[in-house]
Formats: structure tokens, sequence, C-alpha cells
């Protein structure tokens, strides 16, 4: 595990700094290098910072297509073990599928507070319903999404394993069933102009969250990959003060 940041790798790291640590998720056939921005920022604020990566990223979609959402789980609960060794309180923050395996540990581990960016409740594009069939015809489909503004910093497979995204869709349907038994502090954030997941995702996690402390961050100029995005000041910095304040 690298103990720095290199720019538009896939490598996990681990920014060491100060009690409080910031366990921050990936999202789906994406890698810690688009935490990458996030991770600096939040490592300068006096925050330890660990970036997983997930089972069958980082390598090739043939790869990934071997895996499955227990897999996924695991590898970020493998992150919260790593952490939970080094810090006084343990934030997850995670990006898209990320941002659903943060739920997840905050309704399975002690945590001090869940950012979730991004995460799907509903998918915009409603083929993903229909890949339990089309896996028996196409192992790959191409993705298309358009590059965000600090696309050098990305690094994911161009292409998504069909037979991963049932997968995906059973992980939704648990943490849309965990909602409810989170309590602690949740910042939901979603970008406008996502096309891959329905911005209605947030609002859906904010009305369903148990915790009692929970804020929506809607970002006006930004699309699915905030982190990389042209809010990213914005988010940043809602992030940091978010840890803070609850920490």
């Amino acid at each position: 595990m690298k103990d720095r940041v290199e720019r538009g790798r896939p490598d996990p790291y681990f920014l060491a700094g100060g009690p409080t640590a910031c366990l921050l998720i990936h999202g789906f056939t994406g890698s810690p290098a688009e935490m990458a921005p996030v991770a600096e920022y939040l490592q300068s604020r006096g925050f330890t910072v660990h970036a997983p990566l997930l089972a069958g990223h980082g390598t090739t979609p043939e790869d990934m297509e071997k895996t499955g959402w227990r897999d996924w789980v695991r590898s970020a609960e493998a992150g919260y073990e790593f952490l939970a060794g080094r810090a006084e309180r343990i934030y997850t923050i995670g990006l898209s599928m990320g941002g659903l395996l943060a739920l997840h540990l905050a309704a399975t581990k002690p945590v001090a507070g869940v950012v979730a960016m991004c995460a799907p409740i509903r998918l915009k594009k409603r083929t993903a319903l229909l890949a339990p069939i089309l896996r028996h015809v196409v192992r790959f489909i191409p993705k298309g999404s358009p590059a965000p503004p600090f696309a050098a910093d990305l690094w994911s497979y161009d292409r998504t394993p069909v037979a991963c995204v049932p997968h995906l869709l059973r992980l939704i349907r648990i943490v849309r069933r965990e909602l409810g038994a989170i309590s602690a502090p949740a910042l939901v954030v979603q970008g406008a102009g996502d096309q891959t997941v329905d911005p209605e995702s947030a609002r859906f996690i904010v009305e369903h969250l148990g915790s009692r402390t929970k804020n929506l961050l809607m970002l006006a100029n930004s699309g699915h990959l905030v982190t990389l995005d042209q809010d990213q000041g914005t988010l940043f910095s809602a992030i940091a003060s978010f840890v803070s304040r609850i920490a």
C-alpha cells in the first residue's frame, strides 16, 4: 500500500494524520484514483486517510467479472478494520457504489459519520434491470459517460462487466433496507448533472436515513464523479467541515 497518492494510478493508499480518520471508498469499475483530490485535501486538514482498492478493481474487467457484492463489502470492511487500530474515530466516505458501501458500514459498524456521494438508489439507465438476462448474451458493455473536468486523475475500466450489474442491484436493495438503521450523522451529496444515478436517489436516502443529523448537498455544476468535477472546492470544504464539526 502506498503512503502517498499517485495521481491517475489505481493503487490503494494510506495518508497518516490525526486521530480522526476518513475511509474513502471508490465506485463501481473505478479505483482509489477518483478519491485522490479529496484525500489530499483531507490530509492537509489534519485527518488520517485510507483509500482501499475494492476486490476485482484496478486490474482488468475480466478480474472484476469474477467478483460480486460480498467481495466488495469485504474489501470495505477490511479498510475499516485497517483504520480501527489506527484512529479514535472513523468516517466512511464513498462515491457511487462506494457511497452504498459507506452507508452499509454506517449501518453495521460504529462510525462517527458517513458521507455518501452520488450513491445509487435509482439508476438512470433502466437497461441495468435487464442485466440478469443480458449477462448470458453480452459479457462487457463499453462505458460512454462524458469525462469530468479533472479526468487526468481518473483510473477506471472502460468496460462494465455485465455479470457484476446484478450484484450492484442487490447491494442497492440491501442498503435501501438498512437506511433506517443508520444513526450516525450523515452528509448526502449529489451532482445535479449526474447521468448515471437518478438525482432523486439522494433525496430518498436523506428521507429514509435514521440519522437525526443529516444534510443534503446538491452540486449544480457536477455530474456523477463529483470528486473530479467543477464543484470540487465546495464539495471538499463541505466534507471537511462536516467531519470537523461532528468530531
